[in-house]
């Protein structure tokens, strides 16, 4: 009986895949969205009317918003806050991700169920 690798060891090509795309689940919206769809087409006109509405009195206004003592507070803390949490939550996932791959224990499914959380919900309601 062949192999699942007897292709490779004879040098004759690999199978080839279906070329079918996959059936949608039931019930799932895919049937009635096309597949390759994004919601840049849709949203675009709308950020480009935002951005229109920014630069009404032109990047004058802009510029001099900018320098207020508010904004490059709020600049300031920022970026302070990103260089403290950014490595924080790069060594505590790195440790995280090394532990829930090595080892079972006690938790596992709970720490992994927390750190999938945030995951499906919207960012709006994460305020």
């Amino acid at each position: 009986m062949a192999n699942a690798t007897d292709w490779m060891i004879a040098g004759a090509s690999a199978p080839r895949a279906s070329r079918r795309p996959m059936p949608s689940p039931p019930g799932c919206a895919a049937r009635w969205w096309p597949r390759r769809s994004s919601a840049w087409p849709a949203a675009g006109p709308a950020a480009l009317r935002g951005l229109r509405h920014a630069l009404a009195e032109g990047l004058g206004a802009y510029a001099a918003a900018v320098v207020e003592p508010y904004a490059l507070s709020a600049i300031r803390l920022t970026l302070l806050v990103a260089a403290i949490s950014v490595p924080l939550n790069t060594v505590f996932g790195v440790c995280a991700a090394w532990a829930i791959a090595k080892f079972d224990f006690p938790g596992k499914n709970l720490l992994i169920s927390l750190i999938d959380l945030p995951f499906p919900s919207p960012p709006s309601s994460r305020v």
